[in-house]
């Protein structure tokens, strides 16, 4: 099974959209990380709800290219550097993933190359090939978090996070918000690093002005006004650019 789906579109726009934590898969080999199936498919931390669905959406409307991941981010988390600890989680809420605890250099390694480089170097392939047509790429990773978090709910329709993607964070929060929706920056969630990371080509590094990453908040995620709003506000970002070249 390949580890990555690639969504080829007309490629009209200077769009890339990507979905890390679309799929709740873990290989037959990994044995559920340890756990019983009914525990492993309990845990929210498996996938985005609903993620992989808008991520679909927005790649067929927008006629971009797109790619999105098919393991779980419990085998190993493409959104994450390679030196961070959630990279492969040993846990997470009240679930202990046995199957990840103390794997050896030699596994982990194995699932670097197997399933988290792939997937990062066809991304980063992606990006250059559309800067190329278009001059420019914006980027939009594909997220949903949690309508309610230590029974709390979330108000914010829309969260959206950036580290040096700072104009077209606000470019699209403005769109979104000029058709009533509640949007946040960087808030519930921050960014530390980059949003593209893992390379040493500074060619792909660029790209982190025109990243950033979409959370959908998952009680909402599957009401169609909330992605054929972002659709538009990603076109919007997309199509301002190119009247101004």
């Amino acid at each position: 099974m390949e580890n990555f789906e690639v969504y080829e579109g007309s490629n009209d726009l200077p769009v890339v959209v990507s979905c890390e934590h679309a799929s709740g898969f873990v290989p037959e080999e990994l044995n559920n990380l340890g756990v019983s199936v009914d525990e492993l498919n309990s845990c929210n931390y498996l996938f985005d709800k609903g993620a992989e669905g808008a991520y679909d959406f927005l790649v067929a409307k927008l006629g971009c290219n797109g790619i999105k991941a098919k393991v779980s981010r419990l085998v190993i988390d493409v959104n994450r550097d390679l030196d961070q600890e959630s990279l492969i989680r040993t846990s997470c809420g009240p679930h202990s993933f046995n199957g990840n605890k103390g794997i050896t250099e030699e596994e982990k390694k194995d699932r670097i190359e197997k399933y988290y480089l792939p997937y990062r170097n066809k991304l980063h392939n992606l990006l250059s090939d559309c800067e190329k047509k278009h001059g420019v790429c914006f980027y939009f990773s594909i997220h949903t978090m949690e309508n309610c978090f230590e029974k709390e709910r979330r108000e914010m329709d829309f969260a959206i996070i950036y580290n040096k993607g700072e104009k077209v964070a606000k470019k699209l929060g403005e769109s979104l918000e000029k058709k009533g929706h509640v949007v946040t920056y960087n808030n519930p969630y921050t960014l530390k690093k980059d949003i593209i990371r893992v390379t040493h080509d500074s060619e792909v590094m660029k790209f982190n002005e025109f990243a950033v990453v979409v959370e959908i908040n998952d009680g909402l995620v599957n009401d169609l006004n909330i992605t054929e709003s972002l659709f538009d506000a990603i076109r919007s970002v997309a199509e301002d650019y190119s009247s101004q070249k």
